[in-house]
Order: C-alpha cells, then sequence, then structure tokens
C-alpha cells in the first residue's frame, strides 16, 4: 500500500473519530425543550473533547501513523487540533455557561456540575498554556512526558 493510500486511511480514521460522538448524539434520545443553542453547544462540546482525545494518540509515535506524514508534521498537526479543540471547547461553554452560577463558584446554590466544569477548564487552560509557553517557563519536555 503506498503512502498515499496508508495517508488517506488514516485522515478518514482520524475524521471518524472526531465526527463518531455526533453520529452517538443523533442516534441518542434528547430532553423536552432542548433548543438549537443548546444541541450545537453540545455538538461543539462532543468534537472538541474527542479532538482532544486524539491529541494522545497524534504524539504516541506509531510508525504507522507517522510515517506517511513524518513526524515533525504529526506535532503540528497536533498542537493546531489542540488549539482548535479548546476553540471548540471555549464556544461551548461561552454558549452553554450559566455565567451568573460560574462567577459564583463558591456559591451553596452553584451546582456541582459548575464547579467540575470550571476547575476542568481551568486545569485544560493551565495544560495549554503550560505546552505552549514550555520553553519560557524553563519546563523540560522530558519531565513533562509521561513515560
Amino acid at each position: 500500500m503506498t503512502l498515499i493510500v496508508r495517508g488517506a486511511l488514516w485522515i478518514g480514521v482520524f475524521l471518524g473519530v472526531v465526527i463518531a460522538p455526533l453520529i452517538f448524539a443523533v442516534i441518542g434520545v434528547s430532553g423536552p425543550g432542548r433548543g438549537f443553542a443548546t444541541e450545537f453547544s453540545a455538538a461543539l462540546g462532543f468534537i472538541g473533547v474527542s479532538l482532544m482525545g486524539l491529541e494522545f494518540a497524534l504524539v504516541a509515535r506509531f510508525r504507522s501513523a507517522a510515517e506517511p506524514f513524518g513526524s515533525d508534521a504529526l506535532v503540528q498537526f497536533h498542537r493546531a487540533m489542540g488549539l482548535v479543540g479548546l476553540a471548540l471547547v471555549g464556544v461551548h461553554i461561552a454558549i452553554s455557561a450559566p455565567w451568573d452560577l460560574v462567577i459564583r463558584p463558591f456559591d451553596p446554590d452553584t451546582p456541582a456540575r459548575v464547579r467540575w466544569a470550571l476547575l476542568a477548564t481551568l486545569a485544560l487552560l493551565g495544560l495549554i498554556a503550560s505546552s505552549i509557553w514550555r520553553t519560557r517557563l524553563r519546563l523540560s519536555y522530558e519531565a513533562r512526558r509521561p513515560r
């Protein structure tokens, strides 16, 4: 099989995994009263999370995946897709977050899901910031890389 065919197959697998959560969301039953904004926000969240989940596969250094594209190209693609995933999740949050509760995370009336979402968002921003500004923060790649 030529490198071009293998590359096209890997791109197809990538797109299939990214789109798969939307297929399952369409199959599932949504609650009554969910408007377009809620459904659109959920779709953006699903795609963003699936992109971020695939980030691990992009840098896992699978020889069969890296061969058609090259390791450097996969690392650049990894960075770009991480930022796209962050943007999608950011738009998801902007559309669906109850902002009156987000600004009061320690209020007893704030649901736990809002607190956890805020904590997860801050952790994600910290992870991405430490990745982008790794050299400025003098963080070694070896110390950050899981073994």
